[in-house]
């Protein structure tokens, strides 16, 4: 990134379809199913001629109901983002090519030492009920940031707000920032209206600026939104935005019931992860549009750190060791997911072909076991494991319990709904977690994951506690050392360095088991035109969709 003010690309991104198809005859999604992996259908650019149509609603299938749509609060995975996208405008987004720009802010520009960033708004955007997108309301949202336990440690360097005009709100910060826009891109760019942020009642019905407004929530079933008839952004034809009537979106945590009701007509696209949701869709050919990312996420055990028994360094490398990912990625996900020893995927920084994880080794498993038990005089080691409890997980988790079982460790697992097991995991109540994250294009955007300024007392502690973004509770002064140099140079030999160092010192520090890069996909009937492969995040997990603004209905080609 360069030291020169961050202008908005001209014009909105343009719309790229997919060649279409006609819908399927609405046999079960068990039909659909395949162990043969091919490729996943073409994406391509817009077929000349077609032009966007106005109407209709899309009804999205997610995997989890959000907690709360108040963005300082709600512990948001994936669906959560989905439907953030769809009420709230984020202060930056993620553009073609893979860069942080801005989006509700016009600009934003950094001084020469990239402790200060000026945040300038668009002019004359307004909140759905009618008040202005201004600094007040921005100013308003960063301080609900810095002050929310969720959120507070992304913006942890940010010393002072000040309100410069009616548009234009300057951050400083106690360290350089040279990637700062990539904050904005996540939970924290988010801006709600200034009735959000002073009434706690409103989390369930969400007032922002985005290109639906709020209309109902079905309490465990499903959130109804309408266009927003006054939405700020045009497409490049200088038509307005979204095109549709409205959106729905439903939460189904069953993943093969997404996609049998995908298949059956009863949804227009869904989101999904799961083996044989991505292989029933690459069976399926051009029956749905398809779009898949690799590079996403990863899918870790995270290791409670800061408790026994996981706080002996033995007890970790005995697990690790005995853990044989590949079996399980093969078995029980047929050979879908990538594999992943380290945070960041190739061709992102910070990948190395050779990151020093601990590999599985049976043996070595037990001599690092025999060491705990001397070191500690323990008899077992034993602890419990939180998972998700769907099927595919459910087969996992069995697994790997056998396989710990047979170098004679000892694992209990227990299954909790997703809102629960996140509570769980950043309050420090679990002692092996399954855990999902790490899905920023840029690495500083996870920063606040392994920095040690995130890790809080715990609640099992009996004192005061914290949400600790530093899942693991693992620190490292020279993990701490490296994330703060590589934030702040534009250097991105030095940056890949560093991440690649910081890699080496997570796998040296033994507090994850990596089991595989998550292959994430959005599936949609044909009609459903704006679904897309691009670095502009369309199969993004952990961060805003702008493009829910472009989709539209209707056979083209």
């Amino acid at each position: 990134m360069s030291r020169r003010t961050m202008q908005m690309l001209a014009g909105v991104l343009a719309l790229a379809l997919s060649a279409a198809a006609c819908g399927g005859d609405g046999e079960d999604a068990t039909d659909l199913a395949s162990t043969t992996t091919v490729e996943s259908n073409p994406i391509t650019g817009p077929p000349d001629g077609d032009q966007p149509t106005r109407g209709g609603v899309v009804s999205w299938g997610l995997e989890a109901e959000p907690d709360s749509m108040n963005s300082a609060f709600g512990q948001w995975a994936s669906s959560g983002h989905f439907v953030a996208s769809a009420v709230f405008d984020p202060i930056a987004t993620i553009d073609e090519n893979g860069e942080a720009v801005p989006y509700l802010a016009e600009s934003l520009t950094p001084n020469d030492d990239f402790t200060e960033w000026t945040i300038a708004l668009r002019e004359g955007i307004t909140f759905h009920d009618g008040t202005p997108v201004d600094a007040d309301a921005l100013l308003a949202n960063l301080e609900a940031y810095r002050q929310s336990p969720i959120t507070a440690d992304a913006l942890a360097p940010v010393t002072q707000l000040d309100r410069i005009d009616d548009r234009t709100v300057r951050l400083t910060a106690d360290q350089r920032w040279a990637t700062f826009p990539w904050i904005m891109t996540l939970q924290t760019g988010y801006v709600m209206a200034p009735a959000m942020v002073t009434d706690g009642s409103k989390s369930r019905s969400p007032i922002g600026s985005g290109p639906f407004v709020f209309k109902e929530w079905i309490d465990g079933e499903s959130v109804t939104l309408e266009r927003n008839p006054d939405y700020w952004r045009t497409d490049d034809q200088g038509e307005a935005l979204p095109y549709l009537d409205g959106m729905a979106f439903a939460f189904i945590p069953d993943e093969p019931e997404r996609l049998n009701q995908l298949t059956r007509g009863d949804l227009d696209a869904i989101i999904g992860y799961k083996a044989d949701t991505i292989l029933g869709l690459r069976e399926a050919g051009d029956r749905f549009k398809v779009v898949e990312n690799s590079a996403g996420e990863e899918d870790v055990l995270t290791l409670n750190t800061a408790f026994p028994p996981f706080d002996n360094i033995n007890a970790r490398l005995a697990v690790i060791h005995a853990t044989d990912s590949a079996a399980v990625r093969d078995d029980v996900n047929k050979g879908v997911p990538g594999e992943a020893t380290s945070p960041f995927a190739p061709g992102q920084l910070g990948y190395a072909d050779d990151n020093g994880y601990p590999a599985y080794d049976p043996d070595l498993a037990r001599e690092y076991l025999e060491t705990y038990k001397q070191e500690t005089g323990d008899d077992v080691l034993d602890f419990v494991y939180l998972n998700y409890g769907s099927t595919d997980d459910q087969a996992e988790a069995q697994l790997m319990a056998e396989q710990w079982a047979a170098v004679g460790i000892e694992a209990t697992v227990e299954y909790l709904d997703q809102a629960t097991l996140i509570q769980n995991i950043v309050f420090g109540d679990y002692q092996v977690a399954d855990w999902r994250n790490w899905s920023s294009p840029d690495p500083d955007g996870d920063y606040m994951w392994w920095h040690s300024n995130s890790i809080k007392p715990a609640r099992q502690s009996g004192g005061p506690y914290g949400v600790s973004l530093n899942v693991a509770r693992y620190g490292d002064p020279e993990i701490d050392r490296l994330l703060d140099e590589a934030r702040a140079s534009e250097d991105q030999a030095l940056r890949d360095a560093n991440y690649q160092q910081v890699a080496q010192l997570i796998n040296e520090g033994a507090a994850y088991i990596f089991m595989q890069r998550v292959v994430w996909v959005a599936a949609a009937n044909p009609r459903v035109n704006g679904i897309y492969a691009g670095a502009n995040g369309t199969v993004q997990t952990i961060g805003n969709k702008t493009w829910l603004a472009e989709l539209w209905v209707g056979d083209v080609g």
